[in-house]
Order: C-alpha cells, then sequence, then structure tokens
C-alpha cells in the first residue's frame, strides 16, 4: 500500500500537491511553478494561485505544510 498520494494537480502544470502518510504524521507538500514578471496577466494568476494553494491547505487542515518550488520572485514592476 503506498503511503503517498496525488491530492491536486492543475492543468497547466503550475501546482501539483502530495499527501503523505505515516503513523502519527501526515506531510501535505504543495511544488509551484509561479509566472514570472509584474504584468497585469501575471498578477492574476498569482492571485488565482494564491487562492488555490488556500484551497488545498484548507482541504488537507490534518497535514503539515510544505510550500516548495519556482516562485520567481519579482522585486521591481519592470522584473
Amino acid at each position: 500500500m503506498s503511503r503517498a498520494k496525488l491530492t491536486y494537480q492543475d492543468d497547466n502544470g503550475r501546482i501539483v500537491a502530495i499527501t503523505l502518510h505515516s503513523e502519527d504524521k501526515n506531510l501535505l507538500v504543495v511544488g509551484t511553478y509561479w509566472p514570472a514578471g509584474g504584468s497585469p496577466e501575471a498578477l492574476n494568476k498569482r492571485r488565482d494561485m494564491d487562492l488555490q494553494i488556500s484551497n488545498i491547505l484548507d482541504s488537507n487542515s490534518s497535514c503539515t505544510p510544505l510550500i516548495m518550488g519556482d516562485m520567481n520572485a519579482t522585486f521591481f514592476e519592470s522584473d
């Protein structure tokens, strides 16, 4: 029996979540690939991803979350 389960995968390949179950703890691993830049389109995609990750965390509240991935951090509007 597998102790790993695919919990969520979006259609764009930007968010994948798995749960890992052990006897005393459950771990939720969320892998992300965020859009780069500060364009309105990128910011809207980031907002949508924020909401989806919040929903994933809420739906798996018994798990300890680990969010990781390529955040494509931008510091300036011109990035």
